[in-house]
């Protein structure tokens, strides 16, 4: 059984910066555009099925900053 209109496009960009030898900051933007019929989200929840729900054909996004420093 196939459905149309159930796919999606996404598009991340990402930077990071070295501060130092231990330390750097990053950030990262990604967005997907869903087809009609999808419902596809962003997120890195570390189970699957997780997330937030987003309705049938909108577009989900998220941005993420952060700093990184190894002792």
């Amino acid at each position: 059984n196939n459905v149309a209109n159930t796919g999606a496009n996404q598009i991340s960009v990402g930077y990071d910066h070295k501060l130092s030898k231990t330390t750097k900051v990053y950030a990262q933007y990604s967005s997907i555009s869903n087809g009609s019929a999808a419902t596809y989200s962003i997120c890195n929840c570390g189970y699957t099925g997780g997330g937030f729900p987003v309705a049938a054909g909108k577009t989900a996004s998220a941005m993420v900053v952060g700093i990184n420093h190894q002792f």
